[in-house]
């Protein structure tokens, strides 16, 4: 008991890097040296005060909390412009996903030094290149867990700080007033939006639009951080396990925990013996996946099975989204050296849902996809004259196959339906289109 509670107590640390880095951190940690970012900010100072800068910069490892997780940013940014031999701000969103890396270090305080925010009096107590709020040490530091290209963009975009307010976007009037509107409209939620849209756009000057986005953005990632905190969520989901004991008195065992890495782990679900095959854990389940989705946590579990009863429980577990957390699928940061995860990732409504549609947006542009009036998907589905009689009734069941190209549908059968596919009940597999749940027929005609 007393170990799981100093789990829950750690606090993770961030250190933005490139991805070139990752193969020595991997192997040896992060290394304690002086960054070109680093030598750039004070060498000038230090030569100029008549020092010498090997003096004064000691090799040091740096890291960030998520309260100001704005300085991996920058620091990633600066690495990435060093590399590709651009100016800071001329890198792009592009640059920065492919050669990005923010590296996690758990329980970040056993291991670094701090410099509290706000210390402007004790020169000499911390190295020179120290500032009020770093985390720092001397010496080398695991990784435990290292995000590149999109895992690292949901973090970032977790706490407001995707897309940043750098390079081409940055000059971009009218991305810069699209953004604008996006945030005042979350935070101003009892405000209609016809007048949020009329005072943004009577803004004319760029910096006055980067301002208030980066205040809007303060705001939220403060707002975020509040709503996401461990201990808040400890008690609600203290608070949710005995809700569901008092409301589902069949069962015999029900324990859930919020783990330090910051997933739901259901340690047990179990209904009485004379009161299982009545749907229970069913019902169970889907309040606990609710509650996970509404604020916005990983789902994990460790599968023990009864004697023979594996196979079912795993279509069980799979049947509300989990999967075995291990493969080219796996997030280390949810991983265990006991024994396999599975996980299920948070159906979000805001942050999830918004990079796969920029997803989606991507696609539909690389394959010259057409839209009709009401923004549904143009495609084509090839069948047999008696399915097209079942679909025109029932509609298309989940995992249906569509095509772009009306003759590529002609291989699946000889009776081609052109229909109009609403964005959120399909995916995409390579070239192809797939349903992703029942769709009627009147939804696509």
């Amino acid at each position: 008991m007393i170990k799981l509670k100093q789990l829950l107590l750690e606090k993770t640390l961030y250190h933005g890097t490139i991805i070139d880095n990752v193969p020595s951190i991997e192997k040896y940690g992060l290394m304690p040296t002086v960054g070109k970012f680093v030598k750039d900010a004070y060498e000038d100072d230090i030569v100029g005060c008549g020092g010498n800068p090997e003096d004064y910069l000691k090799d040091l490892v740096f890291a960030t909390d998520k309260e100001q997780l704005d300085s991996a940013v920058t620091a990633i940014t600066a690495q990435v412009s060093k590399k590709l031999g651009k100016s800071f701000h001329d890198v792009t969103d592009e640059d920065f996903i492919k050669y990005g890396a923010l590296i996690k270090v758990y329980d970040g305080e056993n291991y670094f030094q701090h410099r509290p925010e706000g210390d402007e009096n004790y020169y000499g107590q911390h190295p020179h290149s120290v500032e009020p709020g770093n985390y720092y040490s001397e010496d080398y530091i695991g990784a435990d867990e290292i995000l590149t290209g999109h895992n690292m963009i949901r973090v970032l975009r977790r706490y407001g700080l995707w897309p940043r307010l750098y390079g081409f976007t940055a000059g971009n009037l009218k991305w810069l007033r699209t953004e604008l509107i996006r945030l005042a409209l979350k935070y101003h939620k009892d405000k209609p939006k016809d007048t949020i849209i009329k005072a943004v756009m009577n803004l004319k000057y760029r910096d006055t639009l980067i301002q208030k986005i980066n205040s809007y953005r303060n705001i939220l990632h403060r707002q975020t951080l509040k709503e996401n905190e461990t201990p808040d969520l400890k008690s609600k989901v203290k608070e949710l396990e005995l809700t569901l004991e008092k409301e589902f008195p069949q069962l015999e065992e029900l324990n859930l925990y919020m783990r330090s890495a910051g997933d739901l782990y259901i340690d047990s679900i179990k209904v009485k013996p004379e009161e299982k095959h009545k749907g229970i854990g069913s019902q169970v389940m889907k309040r606990i996946l609710k509650f996970a989705d509404d604020h916005d946590l990983y789902t994990t579990l460790h599968m023990v099975s009864e004697r023979g009863y594996k196979d079912k429980l795993k279509r069980f577990y799979q049947q509300f989204g989990f999967w075995p957390n291990r493969g080219r699928k796996t997030i280390y940061q949810f991983s265990s050296p006991f024994h396999l995860i599975m996980i299920r990732r948070p159906k979000s409504k805001d942050l999830l849902s918004e990079e796969d549609d920029e997803w989606k947006r991507d696609w539909l542009e690389r394959h010259n996809a057409s839209l009709d009036e009401k923004g549904r998907l143009v495609a084509y589905h090839g069948t047999t004259p008696n399915n097209s009689k079942i679909i025109k009734q029932n509609g298309f069941k989940k995992g249906s196959y569509f095509s772009l190209r009306k003759e590529y549908s002609k291989n699946w059968g000889i009776i081609i339906l052109k229909v109009a596919l609403p964005l959120d009940a399909v995916s995409f597999v390579a070239s192809d289109i797939v349903s992703t749940r029942p769709i009627a027929w009147n939804e696509v005609i």
